[in-house]
C-alpha cells in the first residue's frame, strides 16, 4: 500500500514537479549564450561525430549500397533519440539525492519524485530531437513520413519507466557508495556500442551473442523507432508489452530499494 500511496503522489504533485523541472532546465542553461539550444546542438554533434566514423572513414552502410548519406544520418539520429532519453535521466541520477541535501533534509518534501523531475529536460530533448529528425526526414525524401512514425511514443514508453526506475536504484545506493558516480558514466558509454544505435541488429551473428544483446532492455525499442521513422513500420505490439511490463517492474523495485534505504539519507549527508 506503502508503493501505491508513492505513485500516486506524483499525480497530486504534478504541477511541483513540472515548476522544478522547468526551473532545473532554466538553472542548467542560464549561465549559457545558447540556452536551450544545447539541447539542439548536443545530439545533432554526437550524431555528425558517429556519422563522420562509420560512414564516411569506415564507408559503412546501413543497409542497401545505394542507400543515400541521409539515410544513414536518420538512422543514427534515431538509435541516439531512444538511448538519450534513458541516458539524459540516468546520468544525473548519482547526484539526485546527494545534490539536493536541503529536499532530504525536509521531511515533508516528497524525494522520491527527483527522478521525475530531473526527467523533464530529458524529454524536452527527446521531443526536440524527433522534431530535427522529421525535419531532417522531409528535407531528405521531400515528403513527410508515414502516420506510423508516431507509434515511436508507444516504442519508447518502457524506456522512460524503465529511467526512473534506475534513477530510483542509483539515486539511492550513490548516497552511500560514492564509486558509483564514477562507475555510470562508464556503464552508459558501453551501452552505445551494446545497443543497435551505431548498427542494425541484423548485423549481429545469430548465437548467443545476439541473444544477449536482445536482453538489453534499449534493443527493441530502439529497432522499432528506427523502423517506424524510415520505413514507416508498426511497431511488435507484444514486444511493448513485454518491454513495458519489464520496465515498470524494474520501476516498482527501485521504488522499493529507495525508500527501503531513504532512512540512512540523512545521517550519510
Amino acid at each position: 500500500m506503502g508503493v501505491i500511496s508513492k505513485f500516486g503522489t506524483l499525480w497530486y504533485r504534478r504541477r511541483l514537479i513540472f515548476t522544478l523541472g522547468v526551473r532545473e532546465i532554466t538553472q542548467r542553461f542560464r549561465s549559457s549564450n545558447l540556452g536551450l539550444l544545447w539541447t539542439i546542438i548536443q545530439p545533432l554533434a554526437v550524431v555528425t561525430i558517429f556519422y563522420f566514423v562509420f560512414s564516411v572513414v569506415f564507408q559503412n552502410r546501413w543497409g542497401a549500397a545505394d542507400e543515400s548519406k541521409g539515410d544513414f544520418i536518420i538512422a543514427l539520429f534515431s538509435g541516439f533519440l531512444v538511448y538519450n532519453l534513458f541516458f539524459d535521466t540516468v546520468s544525473r541520477a548519482p547526484t539526485m539525492v546527494v545534490g539536493n541535501v536541503n529536499y532530504v533534509k525536509k521531511l515533508v518534501f516528497p524525494i522520491h519524485i527527483i527522478p521525475f523531475i530531473s526527467s523533464i529536460g530529458s524529454l524536452v530533448s527527446f521531443f526536440c530531437t524527433f522534431a530535427i529528425i522529421i525535419l531532417m526526414y522531409i528535407l531528405i525524401h521531400q515528403s513527410a513520413p508515414h502516420l506510423a512514425v508516431l507509434t515511436i511514443f508507444l516504442s519508447v514508453l518502457p524506456v522512460y519507466i524503465l529511467s526512473i526506475g534506475v534513477s530510483w536504484i542509483i539515486a539511492s545506493t550513490s548516497v552511500f557508495y560514492r564509486d558509483v558516480t564514477h562507475a555510470i558514466p562508464l556503464i552508459l558509454q558501453a551501452l552505445v556500442f551494446v545497443s543497435p544505435i551505431l548498427y542494425p541488429m541484423s548485423r549481429v551473428p545469430d548465437g548467443l551473442v545476439r541473444d544477449l544483446m536482445q536482453m538489453n532492455p534499449l534493443a527493441m525499442p530502439i529497432e522499432q523507432a528506427r523502423a517506424a521513422i524510415m520505413f514507416g513500420a508498426l511497431p511488435d505490439w507484444m514486444s511493448i508489452l513485454q518491454s513495458t511490463a519489464i520496465s515498470i517492474l524494474v520501476c516498482l523495485i527501485g521504488i522499493l530499494f529507495f525508500q527501503r534505504l531513504r532512512p540512512g539519507f540523512s545521517d550519510v549527508l
